[in-house]
């Protein structure tokens, strides 16, 4: 993807959309938040909730991470964990906004936020 292409596409994600609004915006566009060509054939089972692997995650997902074959330096996306209490994530600089707040209410309530 060329960063033409990628400022485009990131352009389609509007924080000041609510999360139904903007799922019913681009819920037209498969793989929108995916790269389904990316994605690692050995992570490529969904669990019950639809989840698949990170990576092919594309970087305006709200749960970009670390493990998205488009992680870099400068865009290192966060980072799942899991301690005793169960699944954490650790959002990177810049991640942490209402939007991703909202996102991770709705599709990951049982994911602690951790810093």
């Amino acid at each position: 993807m060329t960063l033409e292409e990628f400022a485009t596409r990131s352009a389609f994600a509007r924080p000041d959309l609510r999360l139904s609004e903007q799922n019913a915006r681009i819920s037209g566009r498969l793989g929108f938040d995916y790269d389904y060509s990316k994605d690692n054939p050995t992570e490529r089972l969904l669990d019950p909730r639809g989840h698949g692997s990170d990576s092919g995650k594309m970087p305006w997902h709200p749960t970009f991470s670390n493990r998205s074959v488009y992680a870099t330096k400068r865009n290192p996306g966060g980072r799942w964990g899991r301690d005793f209490q169960g699944n954490t994530f650790e959002p990177a600089r810049g991640q942490d906004t209402d939007y991703f707040r909202e996102y991770m209410r709705e599709r990951e309530p049982n994911v602690r936020i951790v810093r």
